[in-house]
């Protein structure tokens, strides 16, 4: 949790974020959104950035 991950996958689309985890789902919470505003993905979409 908190950890900075790039997201992507083609229905949510490619995005950099802060991990948020609410079992089970991992979400991505990007800079600059609301705080309630996360993008979730499945676990395997997820990658940490070069």
């Amino acid at each position: 949790m908190g950890q900075v991950l790039i997201g992507d996958d083609p229905f949510n689309g490619r995005h950099l974020g802060t991990a948020v985890i609410e079992a089970p789902y991992v979400g991505l919470r990007m800079a600059g959104s609301p705080a309630g505003d996360v993008i979730f993905y499945d676990y395997r979409q997820l990658r940490y950035p070069d």
